[in-house]
């Protein structure tokens, strides 16, 4: 993000045909180590998996969805979808740090399976938002308030 602010936003079209696929086989390594780290965990609560991974994926949708909405009472696309994101996504590191730290192993799954179903819903909107505004691919930039 500095780089960009420092140099212009040359610097994506620059790094784009190296850092868009090396950030998707980042992404895909965090979701590999996130589920080989809960295997063990995930078999000893195999039998509430069914249960727990679609109410998991239930609430995120919902936290997306109510973000859009809301964004939709001030009628400006950027502030939507700020608060799409803002809503939609939340930072659950704590979680998984105070899970670790102070509860059996099998409490942090949940936080584990959040993350794994959170990061690729974000992707999802993105194509939502990209598809929607009649371009291939979504640009925040095409969409800053015009209220300033």
């Amino acid at each position: 993000m500095l780089v960009n602010a420092w140099c212009g936003t040359g610097v994506k079209e620059a790094t784009a045909p190296w850092a868009q696929p090396t950030s998707k086989m980042a992404l895909f390594l965090v979701v590999a180590v996130n589920a080989a780290a809960i295997a063990p965990q995930a078999k000893e609560i195999s039998g509430d998996l069914p249960l727990l991974i679609p109410g998991i994926a239930v609430v995120i949708v919902v936290s997306y969805v109510l973000g859009w909405a809301s964004g939709l009472f001030f009628h400006d696309r950027g502030l939507t979808i700020a608060l799409t994101y803002s809503t939609g996504m939340r930072n659950i590191s704590l979680g998984l740090v105070l899970g670790l730290a102070y509860f059996d192993a099998k409490a942090v799954v949940p936080v584990i399976i959040t993350t794994l179903i959170q990061q690729p819903a974000a992707a999802a909107v993105n194509w939502l938002f990209a598809k929607f505004s009649g371009h291939d691919q979504f640009r925040y930039d095409r969409y800053e308030s015009r209220s300033h």
